[in-house]
């Protein structure tokens, strides 16, 4: 017998909050998603929780309350996994958010917004996303008097519309483009069938939209009259619907409406309950928005500035591609960082007859992964020219013996530490001694025209980290005789363990080694580009899951 689904009742009011939502019964789904919200409900699943938060703030949107539906836009935007199940709604919340910053004027944000989504659904089968995101892309144009760019979007949108409530949004947007262009005959057209469209569909509060438009085409051909009678009904569902942001435009309309009619008693008289109105809204709402909207963004900006700061810190320590000794006649580095700054790192050193190189991958990414980065590193540069070691086992004995002291120093212990491929070639001898620590090294000989992966050597590295672990045991080494014009390449996990193709799996260590095979008779510089293009197609639209780094030497 199936499980009875834990969230099954929440589920259905969810349902039945939508249902009323897009039918327009604002209050009553704004009710119903409350009693969804903590701590009222505890969801077993964050998403249903990100799905109450993004419907809400499309409620609070359609109710003029910008500040509530921000709030929880920005919390559906946090609790949705961009890459699960309900990766739509997540666009939808950038779409959310884009509008929002739209509608108060901050055309920058809005663009941040909607060009996020705009990637965010490439690929996605469901066009209903990527349909409100370049309409919603277009308008941000549409106010910088960018017509061209706006109508390029426009039509992009439009070969996307499937569904009446997307036709109609097409047909009204398109009217405002052609309302901007002083093109009032067609814009009328565009509105007046876009508004029969949501009038057949029963979309009450998006026909007011339109109902508004089409007054203020009216009032620009001066049919004043017909433009007092629609604006005058939309005012009337707004009023019915209890939607003030609205009630609020139409009075605005009407005013200007008999203005025009040199009816100046009443042109005063909607004048007045468009200000006590926006008294009660408009004001307090732009300004907390406007506030919040700082906060969030100052906070963002020193974020990225405090990160792009540690960039240039571990750009610092990282080794010139120039300082590869002249020994090798071919190199390449494939550094691509999950985030902005990377757990992985690579390292050489020259002492004597001895170049030294390593390809590291410190526990985690990002920031935490880079501050780790930064240790090992350090413990490298110590171990080689403090305590003057040149045996590649030697050299991770003494690096993690420096690492755990690092990390054992207070109450707060921490068990971080790396994995690490790390070569030591004689330039005189041509032996290679190598040590690992979880990783390989790769090794190609010289004349292989047509190689295959049965001609990869591969020098498998011991299975323990070079940080706190289980094993007491030392680091192993293995000796390797060179010849000019042989291949080596030392990678961290990140490129195998991307999950992609068809079916979104992982690459796999296979896979790679074969890829290296087929390409390492190529210049070097060749094969990184090859080896970033196949590894961006793999990836296709799924997030990069770990930071890359592969480096490659031929002698």
């Amino acid at each position: 017998m199936d499980e009875v689904h834990p969230d099954g009742p929440a589920i259905i009011k969810l349902i039945s909050g939508v249902e009323n939502f897009f039918l327009t019964n604002n209050k009553t789904a704004e009710n119903l998603f409350l009693t969804l919200l903590p701590p009222t409900y505890n969801w077993s699943n964050g998403d249903y929780e990100g799905l109450t938060h993004i419907y809400c703030g499309a409620n609070y949107r359609g109710l003029g309350e910008s500040e509530r539906a921000l709030t929880h836009s920005l919390l559906a935007k946090e609790m949705i996994d961009p890459f699960g199940h309900f990766a739509t709604y997540y666009t939808m919340s950038l779409y959310i958010l884009g509008e929002l910053y739209l509608e108060n004027g901050n055309l920058d944000s809005a663009e941040r917004y909607f060009l996020m989504g705009a990637e965010q659904s490439v690929g996605n089968p469901n066009s209903t996303p990527r349909f409100r995101i370049l309409n919603g892309l277009s308008n941000v144009y549409l106010k910088n008097f960018n017509f061209s760019k706006c109508k390029e979007l426009l039509n992009k949108a439009i070969s996307l519309a499937d569904t009446d409530t997307q036709k109609s949004r097409a047909l009204h947007d398109l009217a405002r483009f052609h309302f901007m262009q002083e093109d009032y005959d067609s814009a009328l057209q565009h509105c007046s069938a876009g508004l029969a469209l949501r009038t057949a569909s029963n979309m009450r509060g998006p026909a007011i939209s339109s109902q508004l438009l089409i007054g203020e085409i009216l009032l620009k051909q001066k049919m004043t009259n017909r433009a007092k009678g629609i604006v005058k009904s939309a005012l009337q569902t707004a009023t019915s619907m209890q939607i003030p942001v609205k009630s609020q435009a139409a009075f605005l309309l009407l005013s200007k409406i008999y203005e025009a009619e040199g009816d100046w008693q009443q042109s005063l008289r909607y004048f007045k309950l468009h200000s006590e109105l926006s008294k009660s809204i408009s004001n307090t709402e732009k300004n907390k928005i406007f506030t919040q909207k700082t906060a969030i963004e100052s906070f963002h900006n020193e974020l990225k500035q405090s990160i792009s700061y540690a960039q240039r810190i571990q750009q610092a320590i990282l080794p010139s591609v120039n300082q590869i000794d002249p020994l090798f006649s071919e190199s390449f580095i494939l550094y691509k960082p999950k985030a902005i700054v990377s757990g992985d790192f690579y390292w050489w050193e020259t002492i004597g007859d001895l170049f030294m190189f390593a390809v590291a991958d410190c526990t985690g990414h990002g920031v935490p992964g880079a501050m780790v980065s930064v240790v090992c590193n350090n413990a490298l540069n110590r171990a080689v020219r403090e305590f003057e070691l040149t045996s590649p086992n030697q050299i991770l004995d003494k690096v993690r013996q420096l690492i755990i002291e690092t990390f054992s120093g207070n109450e707060n212990e921490v068990n971080d530490g790396m994995d690490i491929s790390l070569c030591v070639v004689n330039k005189s001898t041509y032996v290679a001694n190598f040590s690992g620590a979880y990783s390989s090294l790769y090794l190609f000989k010289k004349n292989l025209k047509t190689p295959t992966i049965e001609d990869l050597l591969e020098c498998k590295g011991d299975k323990m980290p070079v940080g706190k672990s289980a094993s007491k045991a030392k680091f192993t080494t293995s000796t390797i005789r060179l010849n000019p014009g042989d291949t080596i390449i030392l990678s961290t996990d990140g490129y195998p363990d991307q999950f992609g193709g068809k079916e979104g799996k992982k690459l796999k260590s296979k896979p790679f080694k074969r890829l290296l095979a087929e390409n390492v008779s190529l210049p070097l510089t060749k094969l990184r580009d090859d080896l970033e293009t196949h590894f961006n197609a793999w990836k296709g639209q799924n997030e990069q899951v770990d930071d890359v780094c592969i480096l490659g030497l031929r002698l």
